[in-house]
């Protein structure tokens, strides 16, 4: 059998360029932050990278189609999401890295995983002051989507009494990992908000739009024909305050230089400790 480095190195100069750009863009690096002796390394899957050091023709079109940021290396920008927890479990990081890197300015892709809602302000007050180049911000967080809106009864009662579910209103903010990061299809998803904006699913839009919908099949909180029941005021009231947190999200936004399509997605989509 022939040897395929030999017939690919055969190729046209051209045709091994084309190949290689395709290769360049054929995947995500997703990567996080770690701190190490005289300063920070990234971490995580740095695919692009991988993919440059191969021979001189791939490192040579590395070169030419990625963006250096010194003391850091090179890197697709398009194609790459950075990872943050929040400002508490990375803060230092975090201002180390805008001190010392040109990297803030020109990240495209971020996803945080805040701790609390506490820290979930602050670390998007940090973000959206110093990320000029922002196209996506996933906040990966403890969403709730009411289940059964969707339901084409509408006698059908979403709001019926459901121990299990009620629970997940009381919010816990689960850490994920970036490796689980690693395993989404971010291509896909990236894609389909540069094409539909704030309207595209996963969106603040689409969640919103849902919230709505749930709020039009409530009645009045404290009045129902069975008497009151307080968990239907439960979800009234959790629902409004869903609301309310989308609303300073965006505001916060708007001191952005970019405007970001912010993708909400659930922590149980990712999380290994849940």
């Amino acid at each position: 059998m022939a040897d395929p480095t030999t017939n690919f190195y055969g190729l046209p100069a051209e045709v091994r360029c084309q190949i290689w750009e395709l290769a360049l863009i054929a995947d995500w690096s997703v990567t996080g932050f770690q701190v190490v002796k005289n300063g920070i390394r990234i971490a995580g899957k740095t695919y692009h990278r991988r993919v440059g050091k191969i021979c001189r023709d791939a490192q040579q079109l590395m070169r030419y189609r990625l963006t250096e940021i010194e003391g850091l290396g090179w890197f697709q920008l398009s194609q790459h999401l950075f990872f943050f927890r929040d400002i508490q479990a990375n803060g230092k990081l975090m201002s180390y890295v805008a001190d010392h890197y040109d990297l803030l300015p020109k990240i495209q892709h971020l996803c945080i995983n805040p701790r609390s809602e506490r820290y979930f302000f602050k670390t998007l007050d940090f973000i959206a002051t110093r990320c000029d180049s922002l196209r996506t911000v996933v906040i990966v967080a403890p969403w709730i989507i009411p289940p059964g809106i969707n339901s084409q009864d509408p006698a059908a009662d979403w709001t019926i009494y459901n121990p299990e579910w009620t629970q997940k209103w009381f919010r816990s903010w689960p850490r994920v990992s970036s490796q689980s990061l690693t395993k989404f299809d971010w291509d896909s998803l990236v894609k389909r908000a540069d094409e539909d904006g704030e309207e595209t699913k996963d969106s603040i839009g689409d969640y919103r739009s849902t919230l709505d919908k749930a709020m039009l099949r409530m009645s009045d909180p404290l009045l129902r024909s069975t008497g009151y029941e307080p968990t239907f005021d439960l979800i009234h009231y959790n629902i409004m305050r869903e609301l309310n947190t989308l609303d300073r999200v965006q505001q916060i936004f708007e001191k952005c230089a970019s405007t970001p399509t912010l993708l909400l997605k659930p922590a149980d989509e990712f999380c290994d400790e849940l």
